[in-house]
Parts: structure tokens; C-alpha cells; sequence
């Protein structure tokens, strides 16, 4: 997936540079192109084949393209210490009608996977912004049957069947990780493999490449309180996480959730494994279901 940063106005007066139909679907939902579906299309001119950052600002405020070295130390410190490794691909200023700056987007790439992040003025992170293709944009859905993001449907048809893991990897679990118990397994876009695994300390997402090589273990949650993990259903999460996810990670589906629970039986964290965008991330909240902390996966 190569990468490039179009703009399309917020305000359909300015920085028009598609036609009049384009320019107002594009308008509806306020969008930067952050990347082409693939290498094989870098070339190609066409908007359907554009990914877009959805949602950046609202109508008669202005985006304004700069580089990514004059991003605040706030923005680039949070980046730096939740996308470790990024790759810094592209920043928009967002300005209101008087010319104020009200915010920025900045664009990056992990994994070769774009990603959107929005901050506010003072460099608070915002959310991480829905991307879409561009061929779904003109036709106003989220994802088509095949698309960079059909996962939305929520079918989870990425899920491998734990019976189904390769044997090398299995194999590698049990005998480097003794203490492992794989709870779930999925597959990426890339083709990589994401393996959930628990033992009596903690809740780990392991990462295995397309020739089953371990290239990444995460510690998704770090069980300090001497119980033990259970995974559980969407319903089961509290209103406020899920609220939570959805305004931050709009777009997203989740993989799998979980609640810690101390050894009386009383819940003392949320887990939820998510899909944003094609990138996994750990979400951490509370027994409350209060915000504390993410982790990307992949």
C-alpha cells in the first residue's frame, strides 16, 4: 500500500480538486487521502482507488497541508510513545473561518498500514481517525465485500480456528512460553498472524509473520492482581468502554473482550481487543469501564 496526502476541502469552495459530484461526497465526510489500496495503483489518479481519513474537521473550517517537522513536541512525544518505530508520512492544520488553529491530523504509517491521528490546538490526542476507501466514500457505505475494510462487517472472518494454527506455532508457544494458554488467534491483512495468549501474570498478543515467526510479543495487560482472565462477550463490556471506543476508534470491530477478576470474583479491569483501520490495538479500562491505557499490536 503506497502512500500519498491529497486533500479535499472541508469547505467545498477551497482546494477543490475533483469534480462537482466527487467534491461534495468527499465534502460530506471532510477527508484526506492518506494512501492508494496498493502498490499497483500508485499511479492511478482514480479517487476509488484513494484510502481516506474520514471526518477531519467540520464544514467552513480549512485544512491546510505541513510538514510533519513542525508538528508540536506534544504530538510528536505522544507519537513517539504509542507508535513506537512509526513512520511519519503527512500533517494537516485545521483552521476555523477566522484563521484560527483548532487542530491537526497527523498521518503515519506502521507497518505500512496508514494511520490518521487527530490532536486538538494544544496537541491532546483526539481519536484516531476512520479510514475508507474512496470507491466506498462515492457510494456512501464504510466498506464493500472485499475491500480494505470489509472486517467491519463484524463477522470476524479473520478468526482461525485454534485447531487450525499452524503446528510450528503451537509448538513454539508451548515450549517458549510454557506457562501460555492461546485463548484466540486471527489472522491479518498482511498475512501475519495474531495469537491472544494468557497465563497467570498477564494477557500477551503474539505476532507471527507469514513464515510463522515470532516478530512481536505484546503484554496486553499485566494481571497484578492475582486472579485470572476471562474472555467475555461485547455485552458484557461497560456502556462507557465501549462509548469509549467508539468515538476514539470510530470504524472499529472488536476482536475479543476480556475482564480481569481478583481472586473473590470481583472485576478489576477491561480488555478489549480491537481493530481499528486494520491495525490491532489493546484497549485497557477499568472495573468502571474509565479509559486507561492502549497498546498497538499490529
Amino acid at each position: 500500500m503506497s502512500i500519498a496526502l491529497l486533500m479535499t476541502a472541508c469547505n467545498k469552495n477551497t482546494d477543490a480538486t475533483t469534480s462537482t459530484d466527487e467534491t461534495t461526497q468527499l465534502d460530506a465526510v471532510q477527508a484526506v487521502a492518506v494512501a492508494r489500496v496498493s502498490s499497483s495503483t500508485a499511479n492511478n489518479t482514480s479517487r476509488g482507488d484513494s484510502i481516506y481519513a474520514v471526518n477531519t474537521c467540520e464544514r467552513n473550517q480549512r485544512k491546510i497541508k505541513i510538514d510533519f517537522t513542525t508538528l508540536s513536541s506534544t504530538i510528536t512525544s505522544y507519537l513517539n510513545s504509542n507508535y513506537n518505530s512509526y513512520t511519519a508520512k503527512g500533517a494537516v492544520e485545521i483552521t476555523d473561518a477566522n484563521g484560527t488553529v483548532i487542530g491537526y491530523v497527523a498521518i503515519i504509517t506502521i507497518n505500512d498500514k496508514p494511520i490518521a491521528i487527530k490532536f486538538d490546538a494544544s496537541g491532546n490526542f483526539i481519536k484516531v481517525l476512520e479510514l475508507r476507501q474512496g470507491i466506498d466514500i462515492f457510494n456512501d457505505r464504510k466498506f464493500h465485500p472485499g475491500g480494505c475494510f470489509d472486517g467491519r462487517d463484524g463477522k470476524n472472518k479473520d478468526t482461525i480456528a485454534l485447531s487450525n494454527l499452524p503446528l510450528v506455532i503451537t509448538s513454539y508457544i508451548s515450549t517458549t512460553f510454557t506457562t501460555d494458554t492461546i485463548i484466540k488467534a486471527f489472522y491479518t491483512r498482511d498475512s501475519n498472524i495474531v495469537v491472544i495468549t494468557k497465563t497467570s501474570n498477564g494477557l500477551y498478543a503474539n505476532v507471527f509473520n507469514k513464515n510463522n515467526v515470532l516478530v512481536k510479543r505484546e503484554l496486553m495487560h499485566h494481571c497484578g492482581c492475582n486472579g485470572k482472565i476471562v474472555a467475555i462477550a461485547a455485552a458484557d463490556l461497560p456502556a462507557s468502554s465501549t462509548n469509549y471506543s467508539t468515538t476514539t476508534y470510530p470504524g472499529y470491530t472488536l476482536k475479543q473482550a476480556f475482564k480481569v477478576v481478583d481472586n473473590t470474583g470481583k472485576v478489576k479491569r477491561y480488555v478489549a481487543f480491537i481493530d481499528a483501520n486494520n491495525s490491532k490495538y489493546a484497549v485497557e479500562f477499568d472495573a468502571n469501564g474509565s479509559f486507561l491505557e492502549a497498546h498497538l499490536i499490529h
